[in-house]
């Protein structure tokens, strides 16, 4: 049998959000005198959390701890600060400039033909200005 299991964390405006899910298939359903959680297995599980990226900034990935085999969801709070703390440390990622420069060398290319054809006009104007004068 399939399921599905959601913990939901409460908000402050009332409202609610899944925190953990977990999907699977139960191998058997029993009843039991005491709940005990299955699951979660008790420890701490170390994450290296490649959903977290950015731009302009050489953050790939955070690391945490967690005591639930399951990641939290991307939006969580705690999450969102550790990213915050990893982005605000982070040298720029120098490749992110890239697009700027590829601007700059392709406006320097498309500019060559417009200077090269107005030191043309200029040098022409200056010939007949030259001709003009020595014909007086």
């Amino acid at each position: 049998m399939e399921f599905r299991y959601q913990q939901f964390e409460e908000l402050k405006d009332g409202k609610s959000k899944a925190q953990f899910e977990y999907v699977g298939v139960a191998n058997k359903v029993e009843t039991v005198s005491t709940i005990r959680e299955v699951l979660q297995e008790p420890g701490n599980y170390y994450y290296i959390d490649r959903r977290f990226r950015h731009n302009q900034k050489l953050v790939n990935s955070i690391s945490y701890t967690n005591a639930f085999r399951t990641p939290p969801p991307v939006s969580s709070a705690r999450l969102q600060k550790i990213f915050q703390e990893a982005v605000s440390k982070a040298p720029h990622d120098p490749a992110a400039r890239l697009p700027f420069y590829r601007f700059l060398i392709w406006l320097g290319i498309l500019m060559i033909f417009p200077i090269w054809h107005l030191c043309k006009v200029l040098e022409r104007s200056k010939q007949k200005v030259g001709t003009k004068q020595n014909d007086r």
